[in-house]
C-alpha cells in the first residue's frame, strides 16, 4: 500500500487525547455517529489520513461502542482512503489506495445492502472507478509511455464506462427520489421535509455531475482533435452547462463552469474559455471551497494565455510568479501548484527563443526555466516527466548540447526514465529469440540492450555521486536497487548479490516490498555464480 500523510508523533499525541477527551465526555455510550463522522472528517480535510485509521481502529475495538456506528466503519475506511488518493501527487500512490477503498466498499456494500450508505458507497466505487481512470490518462499523456499510449488509453475508457454504468443508476434513483417530494415546501412549517428534498436534490445534482465528468474523461481517451474527442469533448460543454444553469449560485455549478470553460479551451475556442475564467476569477465569494476552485481556474487560465492565440508570455510569467510567491514551499509542491510552474516554465522558454529577445536575457529565462523544471521533477505529479524531459531540451539551448546532471533528483530522474525502458529491451530480445530471427537482428537486439544497461548504469552511479543530505532514504534506497537489478541483467552476479543482500537487510520500514526483491535478486545471483 502507498503511504499516507504522517504526522509528527506529538500532534499524534494531540490527537489521541482529543480522542480520548471526545470518549470521556461521552461517558459510558458513544454519542450519535454524527460526532464521530465529524471528528473524521476534520482529519480528513486536513490530510491526517493515517490518523482518521487509527481513530477507525479505536471505535472498532472500543467496548461500548453502538452497532450501527460499527457497521459504517468499512465505509468510512473507504472515504479515507479515497480521500488519501485524491490528494496523492503520482499513479504509483494514487492507485492502492484507490484499491484499498474499492475493498472497504464492497465490504460494507456486502455486509449492509440495505443501510442508507449503501447508494452512497455504489457511488463513491464509480468515483474510484473515474479517478483510476484519470491514472491511465495520465500515464498514456507522459512521454515516457509514448509505445504503450494507446493501451492506456484502452484501459482509462474501460474504467470510465465502469463508471459511468454506476452513476447512471444513481442518477435515475437520485431523480426518482427527489421529484416525489413537491415543489413548495414551506421551510418553517416543514422544516423535515425540506432538508429531505434539500438533500435528495443534492444527491441528484451530484449524480448529474459525475455523468458529465465521466464524458469529459472519456474525451480525454481519446487524441487531442480527433473525431471521437471533439465530439465527446462538446458534448462534455453541453452537460456542464446545463449544471450550471440549473445550479449557478451552488459550489457544484461553479465547477460544472469550470469544466465547461477548460472544455472550450481544450478545442481552441480560447476567448471562450477565457470568458468563463475571468467570470470565476471575479467571483465575490471568498470561502475555502471558491478559493480553491479560484486556484484551478488560474491554472486553465495560463493554460490559456500561452495558447498560440494569445502568447501572453510575460504575464504567464508575472501572474503565476505572483501567485507562487503568496505561497509556503510545501503548499507549492500541490499538483495545482507544480501545474502552474510548468506553464511559467513553457513561458519562460517560448519567450527566451524569440528573434527579439537579447542573449543575456534568453539565457536567464532558459536558466529560471531549468531551475523550475528541476523543482517540479522533484515532486511526484503529472507533471514530473514531462519537466524531465523539458530539463534535457533546455540544457541543449544553455550548453549548445546536452550536459551531465549536477544534483540527485535530476540525475536519479532520468536513471528512473532508463531504467523503465530495460523491460522493453528484454521483452524485444526474447521475442526475436522466440521467434528464430534472424541472427544479425538478434545481435543488434542484444547489443542496443546491453548500451541500454550501460548508460543506465553509469546514469545511476552518477546520481549516488551527488548524493547529499537533503536526498531522501527512500530515493537512496530506490537507486541503490535498480543498481542492483541492473548488475544482474549485466550478469555481474557478485556485484548483484552484494548489493541486493545488503538492501534486503537495511531499507526503510516503508519498502518492505524492495527488501524481498532485493533479496531475490541477491539469491538468483547467487545461484547463477
Amino acid at each position: 500500500m502507498a503511504p499516507m500523510r504522517l504526522r509528527p508523533v506529538s500532534l499524534l499525541l494531540v490527537l489521541l487525547l482529543a480522542v480520548q477527551t471526545i470518549a470521556m465526555a461521552q461517558g459510558p455510550r458513544v454519542a450519535a455517529p454524527t460526532r464521530e463522522r465529524g471528528f473524521l472528517e476534520v482529519l480528513r480535510q486536513r490530510g491526517y489520513f493515517e490518523y482518521a485509521q487509527l481513530y477507525l481502529d479505536g471505535l472498532e475495538k472500543r467496548p461500548g461502542v453502538p452497532a450501527e456506528i460499527k457497521a459504517v466503519i468499512p465505509y468510512e475506511r473507504a472515504i479515507t482512503y479515497l480521500e488519501a488518493g485524491r490528494q496523492a501527487a503520482s499513479p504509483t500512490e494514487k492507485t492502492p489506495l484507490y484499491d484499498r477503498a474499492v475493498g472497504f466498499l464492497d465490504q460494507f456494500v456486502k455486509a449492509q445492502p440495505n443501510h442508507p450508505l449503501a447508494a452512497d458507497a455504489n457511488s463513491q466505487r464509480g468515483r474510484i472507478l473515474l479517478g483510476k481512470a484519470r491514472v491511465e490518462i495520465w500515464q498514456s499523456q507522459s512521454p515516457s509511455n509514448t509505445g504503450k499510449r494507446t493501451t492506456f488509453q484502452d484501459a482509462a475508457r474501460t474504467q470510465v464506462a465502469a463508471a459511468r454504468k454506476i452513476f447512471k443508476v444513481a442518477h435515475d434513483q437520485y431523480q426518482k427520489a427527489w421529484k416525489t417530494f413537491p415543489t413548495f415546501i414551506d421551510k418553517v412549517k416543514q422544516s423535515d421535509m425540506f432538508q429531505k428534498r434539500k438533500r435528495a436534490e443534492s444527491l441528484y445534482m451530484r449524480a448529474q455531475y459525475d455523468l458529465a465528468l465521466c464524458t469529459y474523461e472519456e474525451a480525454q481517451t481519446h487524441d487531442r482533435g480527433s473525431e471521437p474527442y471533439v465530439k465527446l469533448a462538446t458534448q462534455a460543454a453541453v452537460e456542464f452547462e446545463a449544471i450550471h444553469t440549473r445550479y449557478r449560485s451552488q459550489v457544484l455549478g461553479l465547477y460544472a463552469r469550470m469544466w465547461q470553460g477548460k472544455c472550450f479551451e481544450e478545442q481552441d475556442d480560447i476567448n471562450k474559455a477565457m470568458g468563463i475564467y475571468k467570470e470565476l476569477l471575479g467571483h465575490p465569494g471568498g470561502s475555502a471551497t471558491m478559493r480553491r476552485i479560484q486556484d484551478q481556474v488560474l491554472l486553465f487560465q495560463l493554460i490559456c494565455l500561452n495558447h498560440k492565440e494569445k502568447q501572453d508570455f510575460l504575464l504567464v510569467i508575472n501572474q503565476s510568479a505572483e501567485w507562487l510567491g503568496k505561497r509556503t514551499t510545501r503548499q507549492r509542491r500541490s499538483p495545482d501548484a507544480l501545474g502552474i510552474l510548468w506553464e511559467q516554465v513553457r513561458a519562460q522558454e517560448a519567450l527566451a527563443v524569440r528573434r527579439m529577445t537579447v542573449e543575456k536575457d534568453r539565457n536567464q529565462l532558459l536558466t529560471a526555466a531549468l531551475a523550475n523544471c528541476r523543482f517540479i521533477q522533484r515532486w511526484p505529479s503529472k507533471y514530473k516527466d514531462v519537466a524531465l524531459f523539458k530539463m534535457r531540451e533546455l540544457q541543449v539551448q544553455l550548453k549548445g548540447a546536452a550536459i551531465d546532471p549536477q544534483d540527485f533528483d535530476t540525475a536519479f530522474g532520468l536513471a528512473h526514465d532508463l531504467f523503465k525502458k530495460i523491460k522493453g529491451h528484454n521483452e524485444g530480445l526474447a521475442a526475436a529469440r522466440r521467434d528464430k530471427k534472424p541472427a544479425p537482428e538478434i545481435k543488434k537486439l542484444a547489443t542496443d540492450r546491453g548500451e541500454h544497461l550501460t548508460s543506465t548504469l553509469e546514469m545511476l552511479q552518477k546520481a549516488l555521486s551527488l548524493v547529499d543530505r537533503d536526498t531522501s532514504k527512500e530515493d537512496l534506497d530506490r537507486a541503490r536497487f535498480y543498481m542492483a537489478y541492473v548488475y544482474y541483467q549485466q550478469r555481474q552476479n557478485y556485484e548483484a548479490a552484494v548489493l541486493g543482500d545488503f538492501l534486503s537487510r537495511h531499507v526503510g520500514p516503508k519498502a518492505e516490498t524492495m527488501a524481498l526483491d532485493a533479496a531475490a535478486i541477491a539469491m538468483a545471483s547467487h545461484v547463477r555464480s
